[in-house]
């Protein structure tokens, strides 16, 4: 076990790791029951908050976002370059933000004619609120006597 964890890390642009995603792919075909194309969206944590929004919101949408860290602030940032109009709360980095059922209650969000979620109070699109990991020392909502807890 200590071999394997002590081996050099595979460069995700090398032709390796260009096989194992080939095989991945084959894989996926498998699971998935289909002889049709399968993709994978590879990316860091930061090409998938550009996925969210980019798949979620649309250039001048209106949303509220909370700050709760460095990673909420560059997702700020990464809104504000894609045209979205994001109302950043201050937060304490030290804590995640509230609780998104009590965000979108407190906000006055509430599910629209066409299924999505509507903020009377704000007139806004959308919530977005950036998670804390278990790192963070951030234990709310986790039940005492868990690993996490």
């Amino acid at each position: 076990m200590l071999r394997a964890i002590s081996a050099q890390t595979m460069d995700h642009r090398g032709p390796d790791f260009a096989e194992v995603g080939r095989a991945a792919l084959a894989g996926m075909k498998s699971i998935f029951k289909t002889d049709q194309h399968v993709f994978i969206y590879p990316s860091s944590g930061t090409g998938a908050w550009e996925a969210a929004l980019v798949n979620v919101l649309s250039e001048g949408d209106k949303v509220l976002m909370y700050e709760t860290g460095h990673f909420a602030t560059l997702w700020k940032k990464m809104a504000a370059k894609l045209g979205v109009d994001a109302e950043f709360i201050e937060g304490d980095w030290r804590r995640g933000g509230p609780r998104p059922d009590r965000s979108a209650a407190a906000c006055g969000y509430r599910t629209g004619d066409q299924g999505g979620l509507r903020c009377s109070q704000r007139n806004l699109d959308r919530l977005c609120v950036a998670h804390r990991a278990g790192a963070s020392g951030d234990r709310r909502g986790r039940p005492s006597g868990t690993a996490d807890g």
